[in-house]
């Protein structure tokens, strides 16, 4: 098929009047219920990272923001807690499930019985993350219409299928805790800028098939999570007080109130990590006039003088960086920076730009502005923001694959969720004392975690 011209900035505009139509009659329908009904609280059930409705914008008008989850029994669930972490955030509160999965797919293209325990191992990773609620989908397995899989509570027949007895035994452990663990929330020191205005930009035109926005930002929260930290993704005109580490995996349109957010924030004493191709772009989805990064340049203290997209395969090494002593592989993009005011913290090692910058730190004010002109490096990313989050006390725990360690808090007491989504035992430290509310037992040092063994540790 022939590709189609478009304008990108009108793409981007039609896709900005898709998501505030949307948002604005779901507003409109609010509106009403508050009217006739002001005792009732308003949600709408969204569809996590759904791309074409601005979730900070849906959230402003409900009293409760919530999502759908229907995860695949062989995920590796970084794509459920990223969704958390975004719904979480958009209102910075506690959320709701109104739509959990108990069961079987509608719509798959393959269908894997549900293992035992996954069931309330969903149902406590949504709390873990800040669910106040958690409701499935359905009760009964429904008989009629388009969704007729056994995906209810109970089966077609009324009888009580294996979710039922995992649900009732969530309830039971839950309720000596529930009034205390419904004041608390997740509170975190890092945060990932999540741009709509980016992603619908993305879908107007891809310039290269081996490279995306949706991966910058997910290299980054791979890491975060390996690390045993929680990020919010935010908006970028957030409040960022909260913080001390702030993330910008895509910022290529960038707006003087975002910029102007984040000179705040790093003059205040936060640090920012701005990654390739940031401020190339103006808010009308057109090339700026000035050097790259555009109107972040002083911030940064950098110039982007050059940049290679290398070609697929995505895990060929085309060039290599070093930092602290040793030699990393870049596979995906590679920013070629030269100093205005910066400070050079790594540097390339191959091709004709050996020598150059690579990753640059600058100091403004209290705090900090990085460049990072490499993607596909997740090693090097990694190793980095040990070297970042040291510097602005942001605690790190190094967590097992398919392991999720998140922490609700009160000013009385904290709940920290430690669950094993994966289907092998793991052994780790982390770094936590206090005690399990499933089991009793005090929880201190290097703990074993059986597939999809879960412990909630109470600490006063």
């Amino acid at each position: 098929m022939k590709e189609v011209t478009v304008s990108t900035s009108q793409y981007l505009d039609y896709r900005r009047f898709v998501s505030w139509s949307t948002v604005d009659f779901q507003n409109m329908q609010a509106a009403i219920i508050k009217e006739h009904a002001p005792h009732q609280f308003t949600s709408h059930n969204s569809l996590g990272l759904y791309p074409s409705i601005n979730l900070f914008d849906q959230a402003k008008e409900l009293d409760v923001m919530a999502w759908d989850a229907y995860p695949s029994v062989d995920e590796d669930y970084l794509n459920m807690a990223k969704c958390h972490d975004l719904i979480r955030a958009t209102k910075q509160d506690n959320f709701w499930m109104l739509e959990q999965k108990n069961g079987y797919f509608n719509y798959s293209d393959y269908n894997l019985a549900i293992t035992p325990g996954l069931v309330r191992a969903w149902g406590l990773f949504d709390i873990s993350r800040g669910a106040n609620g958690v409701v499935y989908y359905r009760y009964r397995s429904n008989r009629w219409g388009q969704e007729q899989n056994p995906n209810g509570i109970l089966r077609h027949d009324g009888s009580k299928r294996r979710a039922y007895f995992e649900i009732q035994q969530m309830n039971k452990e839950l309720a000596p805790i529930s009034e205390k663990l419904g004041k608390t929330n997740v509170q975190t020191e890092v945060a990932l800028i999540h741009s709509y205005d980016e992603i619908w930009s993305a879908m107007a035109k891809k310039q290269y098939s081996n490279f995306d926005c949706h991966k910058l930002e997910d290299d980054f929260y791979k890491v975060l999570i390996a690390k045993g930290i929680t990020p919010d993704l935010i908006d970028p005109e957030a409040d960022l007080s909260r913080y001390k580490v702030v993330i910008a995996p895509n910022l290529i349109l960038l707006s003087h109130k975002t910029a102007d957010n984040l000179k705040r924030f790093v003059a205040g004493g936060g640090a920012v990590v701005f990654h390739v191709r940031c401020g190339q772009k103006d808010t009308a989805n057109v090339m700026v006039d000035i050097p790259w990064p555009g109107i972040v340049r002083d911030l940064t203290g950098i110039t982007v003088d050059e940049f290679e997209v290398f070609p697929p395969p995505a895990d060929h090494v085309y060039n290599k960086i070093f930092f602290n002593g040793k030699e990393y592989p870049v596979r995906w993009w590679a920013d070629v920076l030269s100093l205005n005011t910066a400070q050079a913290a790594a540097v390339y090692t191959e091709r004709f730009y050996k020598g150059t910058t690579a990753i640059t730190e600058n100091t403004v004010g209290k705090g900090k502005a990085v460049y990072f002109g490499a993607a596909g490096c997740h090693e090097l990313m990694s190793d980095y923001l040990d070297k970042l989050f040291k510097e602005f006390g942001v605690p790190v725990i190094k967590v097992p694959d398919r392991v999720y360690i998140t922490t609700r808090y009160s000013p009385e007491v904290s709940y920290t969720f430690i669950l094993n989504m994966g289907t092998e035992p793991q052994e780790f430290n982390p770094g936590i004392e206090g005690t399990d509310i499933l089991t009793g037992k005090k929880i201190a040092g290097t703990i074993h975690l059986e597939p999809l063994e879960i412990l909630i540790v109470e600490k006063k």
